[in-house]
C-alpha cells in the first residue's frame, strides 16, 4: 500500500505545477473521472494511460513509486514552472517544435544510439533513445548504461537524458540535458533518411567529457532505428561502453584522444 499512496502523492505534486487538472486531462488526453481515481490512490494507471502520464510529466514509473519525501526532494524543483523571464524562449522553441512536428513524426520510435565516448578515449558508447510526440512537438529520452553489454558482474547504473528533436531545413537537431543532476548538455545534428525505411541515421555530436577536465569534444553519431515498440530491457542489455575495437559498421577507427569541438567547424 505504501507504493500506492506514494504514487498518488507524487502524481498530485506534479499536477500542482499545472494551471488545472482539467487542462492536464485535456492534454493527455484522458477521462477526468478516471484521472481523479489515480490522484486519490484508488487505482494505478496501466498500459496506455500510464505511458501518457509518464511522457507528459517526463518521469519513469520507478520514479513515481519513490517515497514521497524523496520524490519531492529530487523532482519538485525540476518540475516547478519556469519564471516569466523564460516565456519568450519557451514560445520560440514551441513554434519551432510545432512547425517541425509533421516531418519529425516519421522518426518517432526507439534507436540504438552509438557515439564516441567523451570520457573513455578510443572507445564507443551505445545508449537507447526514444523519440516521441507530445502537444505537436517531438522530444526524446536517452538512457546510458554503465559498464559494457558483455559485462557479467559489478554495479549497473542508468543515466537519463531528456531533450527536444527538431527537423529544420532537412536536418534533425537534437539537444538534451542530463535529467537529474543537470550538469551537462549535448548537441547533435543528424542527416535524415530518404529511403522507404529509416535504417541507420548518421551525424555529428558535441558535448563535454564527464571527467574533471570537462574537455569539449565532438565526434560521429549513429542512430539505428529499432521500431515504434521494443523490448526495452533487451535493448538496454546491448547498451554500454563497447569493447576496444568494437564500433558501428563503417565508423572507422576511433582516435586515441578527445577531439576538440573546434575541429568540427574547420573540417579537420
Amino acid at each position: 500500500m505504501g507504493n500506492e499512496r506514494d504514487f498518488a502523492s507524487n502524481l498530485r505534486l506534479l499536477c500542482s505545477r499545472s494551471p488545472s487538472i482539467a487542462e492536464i486531462c485535456r492534454r493527455l488526453p484522458m477521462n477526468r473521472q478516471q484521472f481523479n481515481r489515480y490522484l486519490q490512490g484508488r487505482t494505478r494507471p496501466r498500459g496506455r494511460n500510464l505511458t501518457r502520464i509518464l511522457d507528459y510529466f517526463r518521469v519513469d514509473e520507478a520514479e513515481l513509486l519513490l517515497p514521497h519525501a524523496e520524490f519531492r526532494a529530487r523532482f519538485g524543483r525540476r518540475h516547478a514552472e519556469a519564471p516569466g523571464l523564460l516565456a519568450p524562449v519557451q514560445g520560440w522553441i514551441g513554434r519551432l517544435g510545432r512547425h517541425a512536428g509533421p516531418e519529425m513524426e516519421r522518426y518517432a520510435g526507439y534507436y540504438l544510439c552509438t557515439y564516441r565516448s567523451m570520457s573513455h578515449p578510443g572507445r564507443w558508447l551505445r545508449s537507447l533513445v526514444r523519440i516521441y510526440a507530445r502537444d505537436g512537438m517531438h522530444f526524446y529520452k536517452r538512457l546510458e548504461r554503465s559498464g559494457g553489454p558483455a559485462a557479467g558482474s559489478g554495479p549497473r547504473f542508468v543515466y537519463k537524458y531528456e531533450g527536444i528533436a527538431l527537423m529544420l531545413s532537412g536536418r534533425i537537431f537534437m539537444v538534451d540535458a542530463e535529467a537529474l543532476a543537470n550538469f551537462e548538455l549535448s548537441y547533435a545534428v543528424v542527416l535524415p533518411s530518404y529511403g522507404s525505411r529509416i535504417g541507420v541515421l548518421q551525424g555529428l555530436m558535441a558535448g563535454v567529457s564527464a571527467t574533471a577536465a570537462r574537455q569539449p569534444t565532438s565526434g560521429p553519431i549513429f542512430l539505428e532505428h529499432l521500431g515504434r515498440t521494443v523490448d526495452v530491457r533487451a535493448a538496454l542489455r546491448r547498451c554500454g561502453l563497447l569493447a576496444e575495437g568494437e564500433g558501428p559498421a563503417g565508423s572507422g577507427p576511433v582516435p586515441a584522444g578527445p577531439v576538440p569541438w573546434v575541429q568540427l567547424a574547420v573540417g579537420a
